[in-house]
């Protein structure tokens, strides 16, 4: 059994198994929840496919005595896709050369935070505080990067030119000609029609193939 005296390490732990376990968690509690059906015409229940792990709070938290501890981590290397931290204090936390594709970081203090080398394809940024954070070499593809605080002005608010940008050293952010658009070097994943759809809209449906890859859903209904 741990105990607090490490939260860094604790908080670490927690983080890589709640990632590594989510979708076997969910789909055990399903199988509780709505068991196959023995009738001759089975009802299929709808359900709807986990979108990721999950961390933090739905609305920003300000009580300073947080029962775990986001800052200085080591998620350096690890594989955080469909991930979503939301609110949390995150100050110095490596994720260097990690897989972030299509996670979410919403209204995270991330000063100092690094992520270099780290995959951000699809991902979303928004609301988070990026002042000494580091994205050198990062790949930035279709990222939503917006109302983020850097050390001159709120992204979407006031003009950040590139050179101070927090961006400016990540790639594939400002070598295409129009960010929004999925053109350049990178295939797209999904396979899936709709190439203009937001990004989490089409993050959400290539996810539901994960899933049913995964797992057999024949008796119930997704959507």
């Amino acid at each position: 059994m741990m105990d607090n005296r490490n939260p860094q390490k604790l908080a670490e732990v927690m983080i890589k198994n709640r990632v590594a376990r989510y979708l076997d968690d969910w789909f055990a509690n399903l199988i509780t929840s709505y068991p196959i059906s023995t009738e001759i015409e089975p009802v299929r229940p709808k359900i709807q496919a986990p979108q990721g792990a999950e961390f933090g709070n739905m609305e920003p938290e300000y009580n300073a005595d947080s029962k775990w501890v986001f800052s200085q981590l080591n998620l350096a290397r690890e594989d955080l896709h469909f991930t979503s931290f939301k609110y949390l204090d995150m100050r110095r936390t490596d994720f260097s050369g990690s897989d972030l594709r299509f996670s979410q970081f919403i209204g995270c203090n991330l000063q100092g935070a690094r992520f270099d080398n780290a995959d951000l394809s699809w991902a979303q940024m928004s609301e988070c505080k990026l002042q000494g954070s580091s994205f050198t070499d990062c790949d930035c593809y279709d990222i939503t990067f917006i109302e983020n605080q850097t050390e001159i002005g709120v992204t979407g608010r006031v003009y950040v030119p590139r050179e101070s940008h927090p961006l400016r050293k990540a790639k594939n952010f400002f070598s295409r000609s129009n960010p929004g658009k999925k053109e350049g070097k990178k295939i797209n994943p999904f396979k899936l029609p709709g190439d203009l759809r937001p990004p989490h809209t089409a993050a959400y449906a290539y996810h539901q193939e994960i899933v049913r890859d995964r797992f057999d859903l024949s008796n119930y209904e997704i959507w």
